[in-house]
């Protein structure tokens, strides 16, 4: 166990009154899981990945890293990498002086292939300001999935990216967590998710984090369903023969 949070209630303080956002059972997370947090719009996805990594303190309930508490953490190697689904950077920061940012030359998870996989090479010498959404993207991912850490957060890397790269990304977290690594990722992208059958997914509904399970049992679960309003159906892809997602809307 690397990871576990026992009574966590993720929120917001506002003023001497709480406003919760997110109650959750214990979530304990093994050494090279690779699991999946979904939600609607609102449901505290982004509330508790900055909580989970340290960003946002809980309002009650303790976060443990390693043993330690998540707030002890001293060294970047002692804190989870965190990517927040919207990060302001400066625009005159050369793509390369987030690598020093993110000490990536300390890291044994920096490798080339992460670079070639996510085709940033060529971003590390322009500025963050001459990027598109798409690049700027592709540039955070792959600084952030070289940092010194061995626990990464993610909120919404799909965002902004060609279906090409989320292949390729795909192929970069199974790796990485074959070698050790533990990531959590929220998203919206349910065919993403089924590119990964031996990771784990969970949902937040009524601000309440379910049970992790497979992402092919929780898609078709009747809480899903319920949560999206959706009528959902997992079936094989003529392609390759993989699961896919298919849905319609329940108000139809």
């Amino acid at each position: 166990m690397i990871f576990e949070t026992t009574a966590l209630q993720c929120g917001y303080k506002n003023g001497s009154a709480n406003a919760l956002v997110v109650k959750t059972e214990p979530i304990k997370i093994q050494q090279s899981e690779l699991l999946f947090l979904i939600g609607r719009n609102g449901s505290g996805k982004s509330t508790l990945l900055q909580t989970l990594a340290g960003v946002l303190p809980s309002l009650d309930g303790e976060i443990l890293f390693h043993g330690s508490s998540i707030l002890e953490g001293a060294s970047i190697e002692q804190r989870p990498a965190f990517l927040p689904a919207n990060l302001n950077i400066h625009i005159d920061l050369l793509g390369s002086d987030l690598g020093q940012l993110y000490e990536i030359h300390r890291s044994r998870w920096y490798q080339a292939a992460i670079l070639e996989a996510l085709e940033v090479d060529d971003l590390l010498e322009r500025r963050i300001g001459s990027l598109s959404s798409g690049e700027r993207q592709r540039l955070l991912l792959a600084m952030t999935l070289a940092h010194p850490s061995d626990l990464v957060f993610i909120d919404e890397p799909s965002s902004h990216m060609d279906i090409h790269y989320l292949f390729q990304l795909t192929r970069v977290l199974q790796r990485q967590c074959h070698n050790g690594r533990s990531i959590m990722i929220s998203t919206h992208d349910f065919n993403w998710i089924l590119q990964s059958p031996n990771s784990k997914a969970t949902l937040i509904h009524d601000r309440q984090l379910e049970v992790f399970q497979p992402p092919i049992q929780l898609l078709d679960s009747e809480i899903f369903q319920s949560s999206f309003v959706l009528k959902t159906q997992i079936i094989e892809n003529p392609l390759d023969q993989t699961k896919a997602f298919v849905c319609t809307s329940k108000e139809e």
